[in-house]
This record gives structure tokens, C-alpha cells and sequence, in this order.
């Protein structure tokens, strides 16, 4: 009964509490030389084609 409610609480724990922290001792496999895409690029291109394939289409929505 007590190793139940231990999952219960552990699992209504939310994962932010684990989510920053790195793994002690683990190197990463991926290693990025790239740099950010700017901010202005990332929020105005829309590659989702459920507007049609045409760019200009999108904005007629």
C-alpha cells in the first residue's frame, strides 16, 4: 500500500523538478558548431501546407 502511494505522489510531482538536470558523468553524444536561427526567421516563415503551397495563400486566410 505504501509503494503505491509513493508512485501516486511521485507521478503527480511535476517533471520540471527533473527536467533541468543533466545527467552526472553521461557525455553527449550530439555536439552543435551551428548558430540559432535568428528570432525574426523563426516566427515568420510557415511551412505548414494546410493553407495551400503557395506563401502568399496563407495570408488570404
Amino acid at each position: 500500500m505504501q509503494m503505491t502511494a509513493g508512485a501516486t505522489l511521485a507521478a503527480a510531482l511535476p517533471i520540471s523538478i527533473w527536467a533541468g538536470e543533466k545527467l552526472i558523468g553521461k557525455k553527449s553524444a550530439i555536439t552543435v558548431d551551428e548558430e540559432l536561427t535568428p528570432y525574426k526567421d523563426v516566427t515568420s516563415y510557415n511551412n505548414f501546407y494546410e493553407f495551400g503551397t503557395d506563401k502568399e495563400v496563407m495570408w488570404l486566410h
